[in-house]
């Protein structure tokens, strides 16, 4: 999955999040599962799926804290800022 697809699917999963009216900061297996089945079902690989959700939800918390350091809540969701 290329870097544009990548974004493409984050931004998908984050308008999902935003629509169901998850919580952002929302680490219940059972609903990440569910976000995770959806963004395979558009095409993502399983595999990177449950990394790409985790930034969806780490994307919205930025979103709505812009004075959030990147490289202290990156590791909250594991998606390996260094």
């Amino acid at each position: 999955m290329n870097d544009s697809e990548r974004n493409d699917a984050v931004l998908r999963i984050s308008t999902k999040i935003q629509q169901d009216g998850t919580a952002i900061s929302e680490q219940n297996q059972s609903v990440l599962e569910q976000y995770i089945k959806y963004a395979v079902s558009f095409g993502v690989p399983e595999s990177e799926a449950p990394e790409i959700v985790g930034e969806s939800f780490l994307y919205l918390q930025m979103q709505n804290s812009p004075n959030e350091d990147p490289l202290q809540k990156g590791d909250q969701f594991g998606v390996g800022f260094s």
